[in-house]
């Protein structure tokens, strides 16, 4: 059953030609990018936030220039004001909804919660700060690992679930580009390439069809 939806949704929505992503899998409230100042008086909460998307993705005639939706975690579950499930929104409105599984990279001091995998049975885990050893990028930071492998076959079965209406994935793994200090290393590259193939295949085995995103960054000395 997977393999058929995984084959039906790639090619009748995701392949569509003319056809392209809404990327609304921002976790604020998305009227804050304008940086408007009216705007940013709207309180930053849960049902601002279903409100505001639920309008956009109801949008007449989307469908005709955008064949799927990527939502944060928290708009896979909620609902507008009148009680209609957001992904049934979108499904009517005839989109694909995805879901973005991977949980960024972290900032913060300390340790994240996955490990690098190196061979003969080696593994290091990820800092918070970066990835111990590697040049400080254009970003301002260490290269870095996106976490979120740990719980990913629990978080994908959920978002599937066949309830909750998720056909598709997406994963942001950065990569940082500056020549000038070699970078990406070739240990950032190698974390990025397992980390994508460990997420692409654990989505497929949950029954989503996985975008793999290799962002590059090029704000460096090029």
């Amino acid at each position: 059953m997977f393999k058929l939806i995984l084959v039906l949704t790639q090619l009748f929505a995701l392949r569509h030609r003319g056809k392209g992503f809404l990327a609304a899998d921002e976790s604020a409230g998305p009227w804050l990018r304008a940086r408007h100042a009216e705007a940013a008086k709207i309180p930053d909460v849960a049902e601002n936030r279903a409100e505001y998307r639920s309008m956009c993705f109801a949008t007449p005639g989307l469908s005709e220039h955008i064949g799927g939706v990527i939502l944060h975690w928290e708009t896979l579950f909620q609902q507008d004001a009148q009680g209609k499930a957001i992904v049934d929104i979108i499904k009517d409105n005839g989109m694909i909804p995805g879901i973005k599984v991977d949980k960024g990279y972290n900032k913060k001091l300390g340790f994240a919660g996955d490990f690098l995998n190196f061979p003969f049975g080696c593994a290091a885990k990820k800092r918070g700060k970066g990835i111990w050893g590697t040049p400080v990028g254009p970003l301002g930071h260490p290269e870095v690992a996106t976490v979120g492998l740990d719980d990913l076959q629990q978080r994908c079965h959920q978002a599937v679930a066949y309830e909750q209406g998720a056909r598709f994935a997406k994963w942001r793994n950065v990569l940082q580009l500056d020549p000038a200090k070699q970078m990406p290393t070739e240990l950032a590259i190698a974390d990025c390439v397992h980390t994508l193939a460990r997420y692409a295949s654990i989505s497929q085995s949950e029954g989503l069809v996985p975008i793999v995103e290799p962002e590059i960054v090029p704000n460096g000395n090029t």
